[in-house]
């Protein structure tokens, strides 16, 4: 029964993005979208792609950190073979926290510390969450005398209002019993155990303030290099986009693609960039262009991070008995 849930699950999730594709290029001249592309500036898309990786190697040392701080120990190298497979591997997993779900099963076997191991990575992405929310905040009083929709002004609301709720729940010990109490239930152990295990990592982490302070900055500096790629990427179709609107929109379009509801965010993400943008004055054929130039480095990283997976891995394969033997 429970297979049969998860197939059904994934198969609704392939559904929905590819119903979404339909629904936008409905909408959207299609050719269009293609000539816009084919036409790019491939020294400016070279850059975007380039910003994206450098992204990626600032949420490694950032997931490294925290790790090294709860006492799981690994080589660099294996923990770039475990980060560059759960880059490759959590593709096949619905939303963009594939790759979470991928590293802590992976390095939770290889350290047999499955507690510190989860909490590092749920702390890496609330981490990178905060940083997401501070950008958003920032981004928003800095637009004040800008036209914008409301519901770009809700939607990060919003965003706050979780955040906070995150945090309360985590660091104030009084809420998180309410909590534990309330998930006190059949079905929800899953849920309580992860909460205990990132409420225990927090209280860990009060002794070491420095290591938050300087999580959290790299956690800005990604979220940052968000909006300036999806700006270089609007600068490559021949498009001047002002870059305080990405700074506005990538935290929304980032959360969306986070609900596991479609594959990789596929769909998802084409079709927020293009409700997001049009407050702005940007057409669909644009927005959809921006948002399939995203998804390809996205598609990019995953191969890259597959081929290096595989390169780190293969002496390890070679020196396997066979099974003969």
């Amino acid at each position: 029964m429970r297979l049969l849930k998860k197939n059904v699950s994934f198969l609704l999730r392939i559904v929905i993005s590819i119903v979404l594709l339909v629904f936008l290029f409905r909408k959207v001249d299609f050719g269009s979208v293609i000539r816009l592309i084919a036409g790019s500036n491939l020294v400016l898309v070279t850059l975007a792609f380039f910003l994206s990786l450098v992204a990626y190697v600032f949420c490694f040392f950032r997931w490294k950190m925290l790790l090294e701080t709860l006492g799981v120990s690994v080589s660099a190298g294996r923990l770039v073979t475990i980060f560059t497979g759960g880059i490759f591997f959590g593709a096949l997993f619905p939303s963009t926290i594939g790759s979470d779900l991928v590293r802590s099963l992976d390095l939770s076997a290889q350290t047999q510390k499955p507690g510190p191991v989860v909490a590092a990575v749920l702390l890496d992405r609330l981490s990178g969450f905060t940083g997401m929310v501070i950008m958003a905040l920032a981004s928003l009083a800095a637009a004040s005398r800008l036209a914008f929709h409301p519901v770009i002004f809700a939607g990060i609301a919003a965003l706050t209002c979780v955040l906070t709720g995150a945090l309360l729940v985590v660091f104030n010990t009084r809420i998180f019993s309410v909590v534990n109490r309330l998930l006190n239930r059949p079905g929800s152990g899953r849920i309580r155990s992860t909460l205990e295990a990132i409420h225990s990592s927090m209280h860990h982490f009060r002794r070491h303030k420095v290591v938050i302070v300087q999580n959290l900055l790299l956690s800005l500096v990604v979220q940052i290099l968000g909006p300036i790629c999806g700006t270089v990427i609007a600068y490559a179709l021949g498009f001047r986009i002002n870059m305080l609107y990405f700074f506005l929109i990538v935290p929304l379009i980032t959360a969306v693609t986070l609900l596991p509801i479609s594959i990789a965010g596929l769909g998802i993400r084409d079709f927020t960039t293009v409700f997001f943008l049009a407050p702005f004055g940007i057409g669909r054929e644009v927005a959809v262009a921006i948002a399939q130039l995203s998804f390809f480095f996205i598609v990019l990283t995953t191969l890259l991070g597959g081929t290096i997976y595989y390169v780190l891995t293969l002496h390890h394969r070679r020196v396997q008995p066979h099974p003969s033997s």
